[in-house]
């Protein structure tokens, strides 16, 4: 969501738990306080660099959207009465896994019985997300519900 041009990620953690992992490395010479030795030097920057690249009132509407165009999903896969859920403050939407050529047309990762979307602020409105949710309720054979329904939040 950020835009590194490179995966990585950020973990935050209270000094005292960082303390507790951290170790001396004898050929550096110094203590090492990442997950691991998990961490370059690169990615960090980066990551700093993409953030501070917008104000944080650009990044709280990226983030509100995403969060609402996954309520959206929930909303709709619950009319058409398909099981959909999120962790609170989640962008991941978890659902019953469609079949094999709906997650292929899709690119749906799925594993024990179970698939998941993650909304992006990249997607303005919400026409791809309902093309996927119109195919998963025709495969799964719900009730539909009609496109839009739930889309005051979106």
């Amino acid at each position: 969501m950020i835009g590194s041009p490179m995966p990585c990620g950020i973990v935050l953690a209270k000094r005292s738990n960082v303390s507790r992992i951290s170790v001396e490395i004898d050929y550096i010479s110094a203590r090492d306080q990442t997950i691991s030795g998990s961490r370059n030097g690169h990615t960090p920057m980066m990551l700093w660099a993409a953030i501070k690249s917008r104000p944080l009132a650009e990044w709280r509407r990226k983030v509100r959207h995403c969060l609402d165009m996954a309520q959206y999903a929930i909303d709709r896969f619950q009319a058409a009465g398909i099981q959909a859920w999120r962790c609170q403050n989640s962008i991941t939407v978890v659902f019953p896994s469609p079949s094999e050529p709906v997650c292929n047309k899709h690119g749906l990762a799925r594993s024990g019985g179970a698939a998941h979307l993650i909304t992006t602020p990249h997607h303005h409105d919400s026409q791809r997300l309902d093309r996927l949710i119109d195919d998963i309720i025709q495969d799964l054979g719900a009730v539909t519900a009609p496109a839009g329904a739930a889309m005051s939040a979106a």
